[in-house]
């Protein structure tokens, strides 16, 4: 079986376990979904994520997550940034979504724990290039490229 992982750009994803989130920002739109969102961590720096396609078949392509920290927040390019702070003060564990499809494992989306109840499902959305994204006050429609029963969940380490 063929796997396809997360792309980790300047990130190891031991440098997001453990931190307090902080917000969540919106950079980009595509269609009706977000194709970049910010995860802002405790540390000041934060998680850019976008969804990345590849081709796993003749006309089947799925969407991957990609990952590269933003470092000087700039607050006014955001189209949205909504605060976290209050259900994932103190510690985050991170759960991998991955998805088997033909003869192929794929890292392809995350979900955030927090230690106060809240929960956030970042994973691509049916749009391609576009993100759905579950837990927050976000208000995008949620359509993940496939099911979340398709998924299995593993702990990102």
């Amino acid at each position: 079986m063929s796997e396809i992982t997360f792309n980790w750009s300047g990130i190891s994803p031991s440098d997001i376990l453990g931190k307090m989130l902080t917000k969540v920002s919106v950079a980009q739109v595509i269609h009706t979904n977000p194709s970049e969102v910010i995860v802002w961590m405790s540390s000041g720096y934060g998680l850019r994520i976008r969804s990345r396609m590849h081709d796993i078949a003749e006309r089947i392509e799925v969407g991957v997550l990609e990952f590269s920290i933003e470092r000087q927040p700039d607050w006014s390019i955001y189209l949205q940034t909504v605060d976290l702070s209050q259900k994932f003060r103190g510690e985050v564990s991170v759960e991998k979504l991955v998805l088997e499809s033909e003869g192929a494992q794929i890292e392809c989306g995350l979900v955030f724990n927090g230690s106060k109840g809240g929960r956030i499902t970042i994973i691509p959305s049916d749009h391609p290039y576009a993100l759905a994204i579950e837990g927050t006050e976000l208000r995008y429609r949620f359509g993940p490229e496939y099911s979340l029963e398709q998924y299995k969940k593993v702990p990102l380490l």
